[in-house]
């Protein structure tokens, strides 16, 4: 796990397409003009900050690709 140095998180392990762990780190940390944000980070690599949309493009993404996978097995 990468210590971000973060107030609250939640971790997902997960492997990548090569069979690799990797956690994805989902918390609140702060902005660089010290308020809080959502966030998100993957393995050691940097931080992105979430702003509502990006959070609803987020949800929506994940969903599309949830079809998409459905239809490429022939699911629907």
């Amino acid at each position: 796990m990468t210590n971000r140095g973060w107030r609250r998180t939640r971790e997902v392990r997960v492997v990548d397409s090569t069979g690799a762990a990797v956690e994805i780190t989902i918390g609140v940390t702060t902005d660089r003009h010290g308020r809080y944000s959502r966030a998100i980070g993957i393995g050691d690599g940097p931080t992105a900050l979430l702003d509502d949309e990006a959070i609803a493009e987020l949800k929506a993404n994940l969903d599309d690709s949830e079809r998409d996978l459905d239809r490429v097995e022939g699911r629907r």
